[in-house]
């Protein structure tokens, strides 16, 4: 067993299925979680910002204990 880190998400305190979403690296499912959070994204050229309208949209990641044969993500 490994330590892994899953992404969950909300929408308006529901759960969307995120397919065992798990990553080895907390600072990398954070990205995720943040981004999914603000509606943001930019890269070297253009910076895109996303309206959900009034949805509240919750990320997080749960450390949770794996296999060592799981999909990672990072």
């Amino acid at each position: 067993m490994v330590m892994a880190f899953l992404l969950k998400v909300f929408i308006g305190g529901t759960a969307v299925p995120t397919d065992e979403m798990y990553f080895q690296n907390i600072n990398r499912c954070n990205y995720f979680a943040h981004k999914i959070e603000s509606g943001t994204y930019k890269d070297k050229d253009i910076s895109y910002i996303y309206t959900y309208g009034t949805r509240n949209i919750t990320a997080y990641c749960l450390p949770s204990m794996v296999k060592e044969t799981t999909k990672f993500w990072d």
